[in-house]
């Protein structure tokens, strides 16, 4: 019996203008094909991050979540506790990539009462 994989897409909001501009930047990226280095060096990709990273940060954030709700806590607790807003805390819990810091993550588990351990694996 094979299990199907459903796909699940988020609504996206955008106005006309971001829909024209993203339009844009997708047509351009077809047409030039640029490589991830050419992307770096003209600041088009500032951030670089490989799946494996991602699914270790969704992993670490998931479980964060659980130790949460496990303790019984709301978002908003958390946020009184660690002093950060609780759209953050829910976007860290949604494993949304951004410009969090270290800070944030520790104290996050910290009112957990957990620390944060990082790891590092060769790189292949």
């Amino acid at each position: 019996m094979a299990h199907e994989a459903k796909r699940i897409f988020r609504s996206r909001e955008q106005t006309p203008q971001q829909q024209a501009e993203e339009r844009a930047v997708r047509e351009r990226f077809q047409r030039e094909k640029p490589s991830l280095e050419k992307l770096i060096a003209d600041g088009d990709a500032a951030f670089v991050t490989t799946v494996g990273e991602y699914c270790d940060w969704l992993k670490t954030v998931g479980r964060l979540q659980h130790m949460r709700e496990q303790q019984g806590l709301s978002v908003e607790e958390i946020s009184r506790r660690v002093g950060i807003d609780a759209t953050t805390i829910r976007q860290i819990e949604g494993g949304e990539p951004n410009e969090l810091t270290f800070k944030a993550v520790a104290s996050y588990a910290h009112a957990l009462g957990q620390r944060l351990v990082i790891d590092l694996a060769q790189a292949s």
